[in-house]
């Protein structure tokens, strides 16, 4: 059986070497992501607290030495300035390709649609119509499962890093399992209210929601791969699902649906095996560990902040779109929300700045990280306030390089956008004014919200989960009542300006916590942020 607070010991002298005293150990213990519940469930404690003066005790007891200032490091490594710009410099070379890499499964979607114009759930040979029910599906799938994907990142890197592989496992199928059955829940609700308020034909919520369904299903699939550091393998499974259902579509035997839904679902099984085999093949060194057979719902409940600031991210992301399209502005809508396309392809655009700066968020969120540890055990703890004012510094110095990638990222795409050999020549029709502008005031939007993703990552790594769910509710908001009051009263494409909105109070509140997490020197500096 793991026995978790032996390897919690080991967790606490790796990051903090020696404590000084019960508060250090106890800012360490959260940092560790280790809330109330855990302490009781899977340590044995009735509080942190006391889990902490076990640890403190143990420690004190194994190395029968303090000292007011931190310990030294073993082999410690010098960084001087020529040096330390040189790491980061390779950090940056680094980083900056893994995030992009990361994200090969969203470029090999439009790089499809712009070479074959088709991709594992969209095609350019759909009609309004079509469009209309299989972008849904896609919202729903995301939405309804964005949840579920954060509570498995959360909970799934705690087991996982405890080596206790039978509680990852189980705690994997379980959350996935009754993500699907959430789906199955959302459709029954869906369907009723249609009958009673008539949105849509029934065939079409049908083909709406197989899309939402395999969607989702598949965003569950691949959620564990994060934790389990084999994200790899979500870009192989959706090339190959890309590939399979590109020739079946080429063979054009099967009804196009098909052709996605086959290409989808081989992503899924891929995925599904790959997780099964990998787990059981991993060192078993837990063999004797008996699983406390935790039920979804208790790790829901007990990471509830994470799942609701999964849905409403999504939420947040998506809720343009729905503003935009269900706006009578300017339209004639069939239904009651209508793709519209010049929006969408602006927005699709704006998305791009999004995905090519993700390469820098991981760069600026590693070297933030990197020299943590090493900054933290060689600052004496006189040196305090030049140890906050540094990483001050440091996150001030990563947002510079966030905003300026992104403004050259944006500028790169306008003119990519805007020049002959560019949209025009590879979709056959200039870019409408419409879409240009959503393109360029989205592309701000997305800026913003990667900010406030930047913060959100900081405040998660000290299991700060309130405010970031609290910014993203706001943020949501303000989002919701300006795009409706624009797009209702104005023009349907200024929904987008409650999406730059609701980005900016994201950050903004964000930030503001941020900022006050570096005044706090003395919890923090033990904490290792």
């Amino acid at each position: 059986m793991i026995n978790y607070k032996v390897q919690l010991k080991e967790d606490i002298q790796d990051k903090i070497g020696v404590p000084i005293n019960i508060n250090a150990v106890i800012a360490t213990i959260e940092s560790l992501g280790i809330r109330e519940i855990d302490a009781i469930t899977d340590y044995q404690s009735t509080s942190i607290e006391e889990l902490a003066k076990t640890m403190f005790n143990e420690i004190k007891d194994k190395c029968n030495t303090f000292d007011s200032n931190l310990p030294e490091i073993e082999n410690p490594k010098y960084f001087p300035l020529s040096d330390y710009l040189w790491v980061k410099t390779k950090l940056f070379v680094t980083k900056y390709p893994a995030g992009l890499i990361h994200q090969t499964p969203a470029f090999l979607q439009i790089f499809s649609i712009v070479l074959f114009g088709y991709s594992l759930w969209t095609s350019l040979e759909f009609n309004e119509l079509q469009s209309t029910t299989v972008v849904l599906g896609v919202i729903i799938g995301f939405i309804v499962s964005g949840g579920f994907v954060q509570v498995i990142g959360k909970q799934i890197s705690f087991y996982w890093n405890h080596q206790d592989y039978i509680n990852t496992k189980s705690t994997i199928n379980n959350l996935i399992e009754n993500g699907l059955k959430t789906f199955l829940l959302v459709f029954i609700i869906l369907f009723t209210m249609n009958v009673i308020l008539n949105f849509y034909p029934f065939s079409v919520l049908i083909v709406m929601s197989c899309y939402s369904f395999l969607i989702g299903y598949l965003l569950l699939a691949l959620a564990p791969l994060y934790p389990l550091k084999q994200r790899w393998i979500s870009s192989v499974a959706i090339i190959i699902g890309t590939a399979i259902s590109l020739l079946l579509k080429a063979m054009d035997v099967l009804p196009i649906y098909l052709t996605h839904w086959i290409g989808i679902s081989l992503s899924i099984f891929i995925s599904r095996i790959f997780i099964k085999h990998h787990l059981k093949f991993v060192k078993k060194n837990d063999l004797n560990h008996v699983s406390q057979d935790l039920k979804s719902s208790q790790i829901i409940y007990s990471n509830f902040n994470y799942f609701l600031y999964g849905v409403f991210f999504y939420l947040f992301v998506f809720l343009d779109r729905i503003l935009a399209w269900s706006s009578n502005i300017n339209r004639d809508l069939p239904y009651f929300i209508f793709y519209e396309p010049n929006y969408e392809i602006g927005m699709d655009l704006a998305v791009l700045t999004f995905f090519l700066m993700v390469g820098v968020l991981e760069y600026s969120i590693t070297t933030f990280s990197k020299f943590l540890d090493y900054k933290q055990r060689s600052t004496s703890i006189e040196s305090l306030k030049k140890f906050n004012n540094d990483f001050k510094k440091a996150y001030w110095r990563n947002v510079s390089l966030l905003i300026v990638s992104g403004i050259i990222i944006t500028s790169a795409l306008y003119l990519l956008i805007t020049s002959r050999w560019g949209y025009s020549s590879l979709f056959n029709e200039q870019l409408k004014d419409i879409g240009l502008n959503v393109f360029l005031y989205g592309s701000i939007g997305y800026i913003l919200l990667i900010w406030g993703m930047l913060n959100t990552l900081y405040l998660f790594t000290l299991n700060i989960s309130s405010t970031p769910l609290k910014s993203i509710i706001i943020g949501f908001l303000a989002n919701l009542i300006v795009g409706f009051v624009l797009s209702r009263f104005f023009y349907y494409e200024y929904s987008v300006f409650g999406m730059l909105t609701g980005a900016f109070a994201y950050m903004l509140l964000t930030l503001r916590k941020v900022l006050r997490f570096f005044t706090q020197l003395d919890y923090h500096y033990y904490a290792s942020f």
